[in-house]
């Protein structure tokens, strides 16, 4: 039987987000229900995510500042052929990169059949933002083009080269946390990046994120581990720096609304397999609006 730890009331003003240490001291809970408390700020919903991640680990970096490999010839609604310039070269070449019009990361593989050019089932490619072959040849160039014009995006060349635009994470740097993928450049760009990587459950997931110049930007999907880092739309004078991000939430359904007097039941119940509590204002803005309206109440029990 759950026995009630008393209530932590957060204040939220002059923040988009934060992190609650909910282990600093007395009996660890294992179970909160969130209430939001919001009377003065009608626009917000309030997101909540138990993590390891502390406010320490926010930011760290998967990898140094990857440079823009200035993929030309973007498909933009068009499909994308790959070719070998080497008789018998049959690797495979897996595709990363976005639905026309979308900000959504899909991936396809495309076996190569030597000199003959082999198209993508995909045929509404946006921007390709990177791409990895299953292995590396000593001589042959593969070259990634767009279907309509066989205008080259990119080529992967050279023995010790397997990708473009991909940048692979040390395996000691690729824990999320379950949190979203943050990025900045280092200068004005809006170009589209991606990140690939598994879920708490182990699926492969991916993300896109739309650069904001020198503005940190998130993703919108959790990683529990990144494994690569895609930048081959990014401009070749441009770096993009990926960290681990705070946390950012999408659906409507598993946020906190602005009730006024609460917003508690056992929907509300969030299991604490981990020490810190994550929440995040909806509209990404600050609370604009000062004093104790502008809180989330924490039932705990353990």
């Amino acid at each position: 039987m759950l026995t009630y730890l008393g209530t932590r009331a957060v204040c939220l003003y002059g923040a988009s987000s934060g992190v609650i240490d909910l282990g600093g001291g007395g009996q660890m809970p294992t179970v909160c229900v969130p209430q939001a408390d919001l009377r003065t700020n009608s626009t917000y919903k309030l997101g909540l995510l138990c993590s390891r991640a502390s406010l320490a680990e926010l930011g760290d970096a998967f990898a140094s500042a990857c440079t823009g490999t200035a993929f030309a010839n973007q498909p933009t609604n068009d499909g994308i052929e790959v070719v070998s310039d080497t008789v018998g070269d049959v690797r495979t070449v897996t595709l990363y990169g976005t639905t026309y019009g979308t900000n959504v990361v899909v991936a396809e593989t495309v076996t190569l059949n030597g000199t003959s050019a082999v198209s993508a089932v995909k045929t509404d490619w946006g921007y390709l933002l990177g791409a990895i072959a299953s292995g590396v040849h000593a001589t042959a160039t593969i070259t990634i083009r767009e279907a309509s014009g066989n205008a080259t995006i990119t080529t992967i060349t050279g023995a010790a080269v397997s990708s473009s635009g991909v940048t692979a994470v040390a395996a000691g740097s690729r824990d999320c946390y379950d949190l979203p993928v943050a990025a900045v450049g280092s200068n004005t760009t809006t170009k589209v990046v991606g990140a690939i990587g598994q879920d708490c459950l182990g699926n492969t997931i991916y993300d896109a994120l739309t650069l904001n110049n020198t503005t940190s930007v998130k993703g919108r999907q959790g990683f529990r581990h990144v494994t690569h880092l895609l930048h081959g739309d990014l401009e070749a004078t441009r770096t993009v720096t990926f960290s681990v991000g705070g946390l950012s939430w999408q659906a409507s359904a598993r946020r906190l609304t602005t009730l006024g007097t609460g917003d508690p039941g056992p929907e509300r119940r969030i299991y604490l397999p981990y020490r810190y509590l994550h929440w995040s204002l909806s509209n990404a803005s600050a609370a604009a609006t000062g004093g104790e309206d502008d809180w989330a109440a924490l039932e705990l029990y353990g």
